[in-house]
């Protein structure tokens, strides 16, 4: 072989070589995502989520964004934005970027996300590969605070530093875990991992990941442990890494830890994230779903991650029906009056693991309302220097074995710096809502008040102010939304010292709890032509202002149609009103107004479409594997019972005209088969 023929060849063998190398790594990168159990430190880990920033934007069922400025705690220089210039996701990774201009009062911008509701966890491994930035004043961070603050106020209910970082110390990596009564009374566990000489700021990829278990967190960069919590250590406080936590990815410029940028700082700088994922042992996975429903409430959704290589098999109580998912990570359950608990049995390389949730059907939209599981769904506040402590009473309660006594023991400014809140509440534009509670203090006259905010903006939306007195007295307020929104109802006990107590709290639809008002007779309706007439009468007026039509197409959600403010009887009503446009299918119902603005509602009535009643078909009668289902409307759902009235099954339809339904896997004998509102017989065979 000659010299020139050698060089070649080993030109050949290198680039091959790299080829294999390089192709290696992205077959290594790959199976991390594909073979999603993995073994860390003896433990059976699996992959139950994962961004891997592939796409061109931030993936909005992931991540939402922190906006404004302010000094978020830390008298910190940036307004938070979610502007591309801020926030970019391109070849693989996700930018996030700090830049020196002058935006909203401020004269820097960057950017800050969280999972918040879309990734919350407790325990397992969380990581991320992360390439960071230089510079004084420059401090970009890998963290995670409380989802639900249940222990109070930070640092109350704890917070999870994975990596922080100086920009002006780029040897050093920070992991710390903060705990405490107050921000005067903390205490907190840290750790550093110090590379000196060498820097963080090397163009590279670093692993930054926390190992979160019940008793013990711990630390690492690049797969070496550096610090380590227990549980104990953070003596004499509450331990609160018992709950879910969701992360937080952000540069902050200033502050008082790093302090300013100053003439050396270069803008714009960047932190680059490769991934971000989670890993949970089988017994820490949770099961994600409504815990209160409505009685026969339908659509509602439960899930587990997905996880490869895994079955799933799910279980409901009695009553309520999967109508789709069954043997996936996620079902769809249509719900009876029966509560219980929704169980799902997960089998892989890792085990065999049963996780339950247990799920109340009420009109209560609150949970724990009674204090029974002590603080847990309700979130307490103490800002501005004001103080209560948050007692749970087996002595003095309303009903039930337990109840919260809220013990005021220095004021503020303001009376919401004393405050409890139970878990936010979604509102629905012009529903009418319900707050009621039982509550009492140590004396007569003691003040309270309540106030419903927006969650994210804390917009004030309605609220108002009560005297309590030495006994068990029930409290209420009513109102209509007029936003749909995610809402907070806060009871502040900011007005004076002293001790307040509150138990059996309620939060519904009014139209869940209130019954028909006897003043009303006879609401009914009928189609007449393309419309729908209704009419109604009454046995009495006293103190009345006027009705408000309401129509539903499921029963549940109902919208105001009409305002009626006098009598317009016709053929011997009192009242009437034509629906000139409605639906194919229409629950009705009426709201009575007092002059006192107080209110109640009628029985709700169903009124199909004339043509409705007899546009469907099915063949055969008599079948073995298929029934076909013809209609000259859309077909809405179908529902199949067996002979005793029980729901077997469910399907929701959209837009269809015809549809085949399998019944080769049913028992033979009689059924019934409800289409929209006609019911059929058929028999199995």
């Amino acid at each position: 072989m000659t010299i020139r023929e050698s060089l070649v060849y080993n030109h050949s063998f290198f680039r091959i070589k790299l080829l294999f190398l390089f192709t290696m790594k992205k077959i290594i990168n790959t199976l991390i995502l594909i073979f999603s159990i993995n073994c860390i430190n003896a433990q059976c880990y699996n992959l139950v989520w994962a961004d891997e920033f592939s796409g061109t934007s931030l993936d909005n069922s992931k991540w939402s964004y922190q906006i404004g400025a302010g000094g978020w705690g830390n008298n910190e220089l940036q307004y938070y934005t979610d502007r591309v210039d801020n926030t970019e996701v391109s070849s693989g990774t996700l930018k996030i970027i700090a830049r020196s201009e002058s935006y909203g009062g401020a004269n820097y911008t960057s950017a800050r996300i969280r999972s918040i509701n879309k990734g919350d966890w407790t325990y397992g491994r969380m990581e991320a590969s992360i390439k960071l930035p230089v510079g004084q004043g420059i401090w970009p961070a890998f963290w995670m605070m409380p989802t639900e603050s249940v222990y109070g106020i930070w640092p109350q209910s704890g917070e999870i530093d994975i990596m922080e970082y100086l920009g002006h110390q780029t040897s050093i990596v920070h992991g710390t875990c903060h705990y405490g009564n107050s921000y005067l009374d903390k205490g907190q566990t840290s750790g550093s991992n110090n590379i000196s000489p060498a820097s963080y700021y090397d163009g590279a990829f670093h692993t930054f990941a926390v190992e979160w278990e019940p008793t013990q967190i711990r630390w690492y960069v690049d797969g070496t442990q550096y610090v380590t919590f227990n549980a104990g250590d953070e003596s004499p406080y509450t331990f609160p890494f018992d709950q879910d936590f969701h992360f937080i990815l952000n540069i902050a410029v200033g502050g008082n830890w790093p302090g300013n940028p100053d003439g050396t700082t270069v803008f714009p700088q960047t932190m680059e994230v490769d991934y971000v994922r989670v890993y949970q042992e089988l017994p820490d996975i949770k099961i994600r779903g409504d815990e209160l429903v409505l009685p026969n409430e339908t659509g509602t959704i439960y899930t587990v991650p997905n996880i490869a290589s895994t079955t799933y098999s799910w279980t409901v109580p009695s009553g309520a029906t999967i109508t789709a998912g069954s043997g996936t990570n996620q079902i769809t359950v249509d719900w009876g009056d029966t509560s219980g608990n929704v169980e799902v049995t997960m089998n892989n390389a890792c085990g065999n693991q049963l996780l339950s949730l247990p799920v109340t059907i009420t009109i209560n939209h609150a949970l724990n309302p009674g204090f029974e599981e002590d603080l847990n769904h309700w979130q307490t506040d103490l800002f501005n220097g004001a103080f209560a402590t948050w007692n749970i009473s087996t002595s003095d309660v309303n009903s039930g074995a337990k109840a919260m006594c809220a013990n005021v023991s220095s004021l503020s400014a303001n009376v919401w710096d004393i405050q409890i809140s139970p878990v936010s509440v979604d509102l629905e534009n012009t529903e009418d809502y319900t707050i009621e509670f039982w509550a009492k203090a140590d004396v007569n006259n003691r003040t309270m008040s309540i106030a419903l905010i927006n969650s994210t903006t804390y917009a004030y939306y309605t609220g108002t102010s009560y005297t309590l007195t030495d006994s068990w007295a029930k409290y209420s307020h009513n109102f209509t939304s007029s936003v749909t929104a995610n809402a907070s109802i806060n009871l502040q006990f900011g007005h004076e010292l002293g001790t307040f107590c509150i138990d059996d709290f309620v939060f519904a639809r009014t139209g869940d709890l209130t019954s028909a008002p006897v003043e009303l007779l006879d609401f009914q309706g009928e189609w007449k032509n393309d419309e729908v007439v209704l009419d109604w009468q009454t046995a009495s007026e006293i103190n009345f202002s006027h009705f408000v039509v309401q129509r539903s197409e499921d029963g549940r959600n109902y919208n105001n149609i009409a305002d009626i403010q006098g009598r317009n009887a016709i053929n011997g009503a009192d009242y009437f009103w034509t629906d000139y446009n409605p639906n194919q299918n229409n629950y009705y119902r009426l709201k009575q107004v007092d002059l006192d603005e107080s209110f109640e509602y009628s029985k709700a009535i169903h009124i199909i479409h004339k043509e409705s009643e007899n546009n469907i078909q099915i063949s055969p009668t008599l079948a073995h594997d298929i029934i076909e289902i013809n209609s000259q409307l859309d077909i809405n759902y179908i529902k199949i019972f067996r002979m005793d009235g029980q729901m077997i099954n469910y399907f929701i339809i959209n837009n269809k005209n015809n549809y085949q339904l399998d019944i080769s896997n049913y028992q033979n004998g009689l059924y019934f088969l409800k289409v929209n509102e006609q019911i059929f017989k058929f028999i199995k065979t």
